[in-house]
């Protein structure tokens, strides 16, 4: 069953997202945030965490966020796949670890 969950805020800003896709500066759409709140919606999936929320957002969720970003905004290419599977499997068992990342004992 697909969890429903609605991520606190993008993973990652406009600008980072542009960076992903290689888009000029002054691009500009609401999709871009909207693909950003998929990506945090999507790791929420995977690993039972929202990544967003954090104060200082994980760098493998960010790297993560922006090659689930790149899948849906150019296809599959089997490379980045790959690079997604490997991050998700790194952050699952980050919070495998941790337990609920939010517990104030595991602050």
């Amino acid at each position: 069953m697909i969890k429903t969950y609605e991520p606190n805020k993008a993973i990652l800003t406009d600008k980072e997202v542009k960076e992903a896709l290689s888009l000029d500066y002054d691009y500009t759409s609401d999709r871009l945030e909207n693909l950003s709140l998929e990506a945090s919606q999507f790791l929420y999936q995977k690993t039972n965490h929202d990544w967003s929320a954090d104060e200082k957002i994980n760098a493998t969720a960010k790297g993560a966020a922006r090659d689930y970003i790149y899948q849906i905004w150019f296809g599959s290419d089997d490379h980045v796949q790959t690079r997604l599977d490997d991050a998700i499997i790194i952050l699952q068992s980050m919070v495998d670890e941790n337990g609920d990342l939010y517990d104030d004992d595991n602050a």
